[in-house]
């Protein structure tokens, strides 16, 4: 029996974790051990990286400049900026010689890392997870990876956009872990205590960090027009607070709207499960991981996104929740109250999203489909 391949992953690292790196961990958990074992570069000493050396994954914690280099900029900058990168680039090639890596899948920072390995004869993966714009594609190199993966027909068409081939683009979404998080996984009962629940209480709210993209400060906005529809309902927001100038903005409109006694502040919890089923009514403005947990945990999603292709999305308009348009706040609280309001549609959705999470996101069904394209990879190189 052939041993396995050893597959180095590229992971671009922020102090506090976000669903990428969830994602990352996700896979590990999940890869088959007999054919694929993960090796980690990442630049900071995380949480993260520490329960990965803790379930015995390599991991190399050293910075990477970003692979930008050709950006526009004065010339001192771009030279110090090629220096580092070409020393980088000098390391990782050393590594992967020394750790017999045979395939390299990274964050879309390291597009020029990722193709300048693959034009020496590795196989390259590079993965999309946001929004970027085509100049900055073409900035990265992306179209000189063997392949990008991609997790919308939206962030496809962008891709495109940028001049990467079709036959190079690959769509795979992220997963869930439906055992880990299901309705039966119970709540968390400290912050069952702070909401002050009763029989009648609706919790509404998200799970994000407090960064402008995320737009929780849109969100808080609508909380006293909600406040007014449904008097009961009590507001939870989960997520690390990140930017201080926007933590204070937050709580300085839940103060001056006097609703302190309605909101719910907490940083991001170890068992986020039991935060999940806390939730009525779970609510995003910026997408992400976190629409898959919530309805594997039986909840129904009101997101407010920008527009993709019918029957492209996570989110089943009518069946699993609401979507309305990026800049509908108005539409969005509407949905909002609609649903705080109809517990039997609640319920429904809730049931229909989990099974659709349970179908189509399940983790292990989305490990299969990266196994795949891996053997693929190596099948063309050789």
């Amino acid at each position: 029996m052939a041993p396995p391949t050893k597959v180095l992953y590229l992971i671009d690292m922020l102090p506090t974790e976000g669903g990428g790196t969830m994602q990352y961990e996700a896979l590990f958990n999940t890869l088959d051990p007999d054919l694929f074992v993960p090796v980690v570069w990442c630049e900071l000493s995380t949480a993260f990286s520490r329960r990965l050396i803790e379930r015995g994954i390599s991991v190399r914690e050293e910075a990477l400049s970003d692979s930008d280099v050709f950006a526009p900029r004065n010339p001192f900058h771009l030279l110090r900026k090629w220096i580092f990168y070409r020393r980088s680039l000098h390391r990782l090639r050393k590594f992967i010689l020394q750790h017999g890596i045979q395939i390299v899948h990274g964050d879309y920072h390291k597009g020029a890392y990722l193709a300048a390995l693959r034009s020496a004869g590795l196989p390259t993966i590079l993965h999309i997870r946001c929004e970027l714009y085509p100049t900055l594609l073409r900035l990265e190199a992306f179209d000189r990876t063997s392949r990008t993966i991609v997790l919308s027909e939206r962030f496809r068409k962008l891709v495109l956009s940028g001049g990467v081939s079709p036959e190079k683009i690959t769509k795979i979404n992220d997963g869930v872990d439906t055992t880990k998080f299901s309705p039966s996984c119970g709540t968390a009962g400290t912050l069952l205590e702070m909401l002050g629940r009763k029989d009648d209480t609706v919790v509404i709210g998200m799970v994000a960090r407090w960064v402008r993209h995320k737009r929780v400060l849109e969100f808080v906005s609508l909380i006293p027009e909600i406040s007014r529809a449904l008097p009961s309902a009590k507001f939870l927001l989960v997520g690390a607070h990140t930017d201080g100038q926007y933590e204070k903005e937050i709580l300085e409109f839940i103060e001056r709207q006097g609703l302190r006694d309605k909101v719910v502040c907490v940083d991001e919890q170890k068992q986020m499960e039991r935060v999940f089923n806390l939730f009525d009514v779970f609510v995003t403005l910026a997408g992400g991981a976190v629409v898959l947990e919530a309805m594997a945990c039986a909840k129904p999603v009101v997101a407010a996104a920008k527009p993709s292709p019918p029957g492209k999305t996570i989110i089943v308009p009518g069946v699993t929740g609401f979507l309305v348009n990026h800049d509908d706040l108005g539409g969005l609280a509407a949905k909002i109250i609609e649903l705080g309001k109809d517990g039997e549609t609640r319920r429904a959705f809730g049931l229909n999203g989990r099974q659709r999470v349970q179908d189509v996101f399940d983790q292990k069904r989305i490990t299969k489909q990266t196994e795949q394209l891996y053997q693929t990879l190596l099948s063309t190189r050789s």
